[in-house]
């Protein structure tokens, strides 16, 4: 973790993991914009894929979709 000032106070920012181990997921959730969700298996994000493509970063967009076949 990570210690930083706000607005006078000492803040410890923690980044959490959680890993699926049933369905090969691994989520990392960076802030409050965020996550990343990661798997060595496609297969198991294109429900993910699918369902939230609106919610995908312009920048990650054409990198998924490629992933993908849309």
């Amino acid at each position: 973790h990570q210690t930083q000032r706000f607005s006078g106070y000492e803040v410890n920012w923690v980044y959490p993991y959680f890993f699926a181990p049933d369905h090969k997921i691994l989520i990392h959730i960076y802030d409050d914009r965020g996550m990343d969700v990661i798997s060595t298996h496609p297969d198991k994000l294109l429900p993910l894929y699918k369902s939230h493509e609106s919610w995908l970063l312009d920048y990650d967009r054409k990198r998924m979709r490629k992933a993908f076949g849309s």
